[in-house]
């Protein structure tokens, strides 16, 4: 999906995109 940037970065981006995603789905 995106190549191995940071841990902390790349954990930070996974987690906005699902959160966003659970949103949409949700809404």
């Amino acid at each position: 999906i995106l190549p191995p940037i940071q841990s902390s970065e790349s954990q930070r981006l996974v987690d906005l995109f699902f959160k966003v995603n659970n949103k949409s789905s949700f809404n």
